[in-house]
């Protein structure tokens, strides 16, 4: 048996915008408020974790002004993208009170992508250290840097996590779509006919594809798809059928509309 098998998941970057100035702010001024913002955060980001995950398959931690979640079991490309979505609107939510109550700048960004990673951990006496490793997370924090890149962007989903969607939610090889979008040089009905069906595939999962990127200590560049906060809106019926689909089944559904109407 392997001692580090390769573990097939979807990992979600989250990271605060401006917290290293407002932890000095805050704490010179002796209020605790900011401290418990992030306490907040960190326990949203849990509480969400479990929600999305069907049996609990998922690792979550964080590093000081970020958040590290890893979603492991079946459909995981699906609860890791349900678990961003909700995250987005309710730290939307959050950072909006705490900024009018502050008045301040506090903001987020969430980059998530599948992957492999492997299992180490390390255990002396009583003690255990236990984490998870692979080039995904690089890779996901960098797309969640990009967030910075691009006006009105909170959330941007890098392509295996989207072609993992595609084909789970619509049965859809993204790579053929990739394919024919290349082959199609001389008609135009047809492009512009493709060009359409992709943008339908991108919108019914509230995204917009914003072309290839070279991310810093990654080989090849990468098409990503940020997150459309105007299809993303959640009064918005549109966000709720994406969130059904996501949703695996009609009772985790169920308890992510309990979820929401009690936050």
């Amino acid at each position: 048996m392997e001692r580090y098998p390769k573990i097939d998941s979807t990992v979600v970057i989250s990271d605060i915008r401006n917290f290293t100035h407002l932890f000095e702010v805050f704490q010179k001024n002796d209020d605790s408020d900011f401290l418990g913002f992030m306490e907040e955060y960190y326990s949203l980001g849990l509480k969400l974790a479990g929600l999305a995950s069907e049996d609990k398959s998922f690792y979550i931690t964080t590093a000081g002004d970020g958040i590290l979640a890893f979603f492991f079991e079946e459909h995981h490309e699906r609860r890791a993208y349900l678990y961003s979505l909700l995250l987005y609107q309710l730290m939307e939510k959050s950072c909006f009170a705490f900024n009018r109550k502050h008045g301040c700048e506090v903001s987020f960004g969430v980059g998530l992508e599948t992957g492999y990673v492997q299992k180490v951990s390390s255990t002396v006496g009583a003690e255990k250290i236990e984490t998870y490793l692979g080039s995904v997370i690089n890779i996901a924090a960098r797309i969640e840097a990009t967030t910075k890149n691009f006006n009105r962007t909170k959330l941007i989903i890098g392509e295996k996590v989207y072609r993992r969607l595609v084909q789970n939610l619509f049965e859809e090889d993204y790579k053929h779509l990739v394919e024919k979008s290349s082959a199609l040089r001389q008609d135009y009905d047809e492009v512009i006919e493709h060009h359409n069906e992709m943008n339908k595939l991108n919108q019914d999962l509230m995204l917009f594809y914003i072309f290839e990127h070279n991310l810093k200590g990654v080989d090849q560049p990468l098409p990503l798809f940020r997150l459309s906060p105007t299809l993303a809106d959640i009064d918005k019926t549109s966000f709720f059928d994406v969130i059904r689909k996501l949703a695996v089944s009609h009772e985790k559904y169920k308890a992510i509309l309990s979820f929401l109407k009690e936050m």
